[in-house]
């Protein structure tokens, strides 16, 4: 993998509640074009995705008592940080 210019976007734990989260499993992500393994994840079990699902509705309760301009600075600032790190964004994306 090419060097990242801010290498901490690159993830490998599955994001839950505010918090990275790893595993004791992981899988391989492997690029259909060559073979090659990109990264190793971690692999979450049924019981993490069901607790995921249920974290991501409690804060969608949270997010839904905002303000509407609460919603809109955040996600003006969360707009600015994607500018900020469009390439290596990009990058991630596309590999």
């Amino acid at each position: 993998m090419k060097e990242l210019k801010d290498s901490t976007l690159f993830k490998t734990d599955s994001y839950i509640s505010g918090e990275w989260v790893s595993s004791n499993n992981h899988f391989d992500v492997v690029n259909p074009f060559d073979g090659k393994v990109l990264a190793q994840v971690s692999d979450m079990t049924r019981s993490d995705c069901k607790s995921a699902i249920g974290k991501a509705a409690d804060a969608f309760k949270v997010w839904s008592g905002y303000t509407a301009s609460k919603r809109a600075r955040i996600l003006k600032e969360w707009y600015r940080l994607q500018l900020e790190n469009v390439d290596d964004l990009a990058y991630l994306l596309s590999s």
